[in-house]
């Protein structure tokens, strides 16, 4: 993967999520590992529970390497702006913020070139993404609005063709919201590595599992980078069960 340069010399991409419970932590933390694969990548943790944070100590604790991947705790808006604008030697600064009124004002004071939604396909969880899209797209970087992009989380073979599901794609449908066509499936694997443990370090096993998991996140970080990427690769298709 290759990344077109930005005029900061990284990508900064801000993880936010106007309702807690969406994944937003696991989200961030998977696009970390997978960018890391390329280059060096901060994650800024800007949520005060720190869960990111955490991740990282616990993984580390463990042994895991994280080759890659550096995490910081930082807390104010101003602070983390300033955070992003000096790093340096890192491919991707991540920003990982919580709720919606922390979400748009550190949306105000950050520049980012990429904003990612995460949600589970719930007609509730939906309703409020409407509502931070709706926020991005008054606002406007460089006279254009601000890109983002919806990522289904949690998703199972039950729940994709359900009724809850469906209507819950028709609220993001309806307001012209547009949702990445992979989603981020409910997977142990995911699970395993955010109790503190690194995706590309796990062995890979017998049914398959881990491979499936490291397929579904990298089809998921191509399509979402997609208007990045310098060069085309054949995305991996993403694993339905």
């Amino acid at each position: 993967m290759k990344m077109e340069p930005t005029e900061a010399g990284h990508l900064t991409i801000m993880v936010a999520s106007p309702k807690g419970g969406c994944g937003k932590t696991t989200v961030a933390a998977l696009l970390a590992q997978e960018l890391a694969r390329a280059g060096e990548v901060l994650l800024i943790d800007g949520d005060r529970q720190g869960s990111s944070l955490l991740w990282f100590t616990v993984a580390r604790a463990h042994g895991s390497q994280l080759t890659g991947v550096s995490v910081e705790k930082v807390e104010g808006n101003d602070r983390i702006a300033e955070r992003v604008k000096s790093a340096s030697g890192f491919i991707a600064v991540i920003v990982e913020v919580a709720g919606y009124a922390e979400a748009t004002l550190a949306l105000d004071a950050v520049a980012c070139d990429l904003v990612v939604i995460p949600t589970q396909p719930h007609s509730l969880d939906c309703y409020q993404v409407v509502q931070i899209v709706k926020y991005l797209r008054d606002m406007e970087r460089g006279g254009s609005p601000v890109r983002h992009k919806v990522v289904l989380n949690r998703m199972t073979a039950m729940t994709r063709n359900s009724v809850a599901a469906k209507a819950a794609l028709n609220v993001l449908r309806n307001a012209d919201v547009e949702w990445c066509r992979h989603a981020l499936w409910e997977r142990s694997v995911f699970a395993k590595v955010m109790t503190g443990a690194a995706l590309y370090e796990l062995p890979l096993d017998r049914d398959g599992s881990v491979a499936r998991a490291q397929n579904n996140l990298r089809a998921v970080v191509d399509e979402l980078l997609s208007d990045f990427l310098s060069e085309s690769e054949d995305q991996a298709e993403a694993a339905d069960v």
